[in-house]
């Protein structure tokens, strides 16, 4: 009997956990959908950030098939609470050249394998395929050129060869979001580790996007940029980033910060924003959480004030000076 894994995670279940309650077997996650940010759900974690088939490859073996699942089974979810406990745990400061790796490779994969990209994508072809569709039907062609290959629409629906056309390119998409991973991985691989505690009651909550990017340096900012900071939390109070210009000299450590009062409040307000905002389509954390997010609502609306923003750029800038 074929034991193939078809619905499939693209945000770890062991990084879920972090933010879940445990129920005897099964993990409990709070959830809001960013359509309707005043309702609270509680799933089971085997129920959020997955879809169907999304890392299946073609294939005339199950080992091929299932590929791309198992190596990140391998590499992410079964790691994955090796470095949370590294990252977390106050007394390591020092760790080897390994782990260090290993964290950098385990937070940038995270980032690349979420299904926000492939839709994403699939929506600016989308748009390519409306215009292309259009034109055929104003020439009277039944068909269209795309990368040197003839297309026939003969007899299909622009949904249909939407659908088409995703199933096509789907495998080339999941393959080209791990290979630029690993690019972006040799080049931050040793970057510097910081960790902030939030204190003062303070909560910080995640999304099924939870890579966050930032940049002091104003405008779009590029996934492939090196100047990126890389910013991930790791539970309602524990958040990491990855800072950019802090390759090792043979050393590695973990830098750490303990926030309280205002600057706790500052960073957890900029995470949960901008977890809102990255996320595709659920926020997600403990119930304390989300109900204070719900209940500030109007609040979190607001634009970050300039006194704000310079506040956390020379936090930044003081935090670059202590891991360099």
């Amino acid at each position: 009997m074929s034991h193939e894994a078809t619905r499939q995670h693209y945000v770890p279940r062991t990084y879920l956990q972090k933010f879940a309650i445990k129920r005897k077997k099964n993990y409990n996650i709070n959830a809001i959908d960013k359509n309707n940010l005043e309702k609270i759900i509680f799933p089971n974690i085997t129920n959020v950030c997955l879809e169907t088939d999304i890392y299946t490859l073609t294939g005339q073996t199950e080992e091929q098939r299932q590929a791309l699942e198992t190596f990140y089974s391998d590499n992410v979810e079964n790691v994955y609470n090796e470095v949370y406990q590294t990252l977390t745990d106050e007394s390591i400061r020092e760790i080897n050249k390994e782990m260090h790796y290993k964290i950098v490779m385990t937070i940038i994969t995270m980032m690349y394998r979420t299904s926000k990209w492939i839709h994403l994508h699939n929506d600016l072809f989308d748009t390519v395929l409306d215009r292309m569709y259009s034109l055929c039907e104003q020439t009277g062609k039944d068909y269209f050129m795309y990368e040197d290959l003839r297309y026939s629409i003969k007899g299909k629906t622009l949904d249909e060869i939407k659908k088409e056309f995703r199933k096509m390119k789907k495998e080339v998409q999941v393959l080209t979001q791990l290979k630029v991973a690993f690019k972006l991985i040799n080049i931050r691989k040793f970057d510097g580790i910081l960790v902030s505690k939030i204190t003062s009651g303070n909560e910080l909550f995640t999304s099924d996007n939870p890579v966050v990017l930032s940049n002091i340096n104003p405008g779009h900012i590029a996934p492939f940029d090196p100047e990126n900071m890389i910013m991930l939390p790791l539970d309602s109070s524990h958040i990491l980033t990855i800072m950019p210009h802090s390759q090792s000299d043979g050393s590695h450590r973990i830098s750490r910060t303990i926030e309280s009062a205002g600057m706790s409040a500052a960073k957890m307000i900029a995470n949960n924003s901008s977890q809102l905002e990255s996320s595709f389509k659920y926020i997600l954390g403990t119930k304390r959480a989300l109900s204070n997010f719900i209940e500030k609502l109007e609040d979190y609306k607001k634009p970050i004030s300039e006194v704000q923003r310079k506040n956390m750029e020379e936090l930044n800038e003081i935090v670059r000076m202590m891991i360099k």
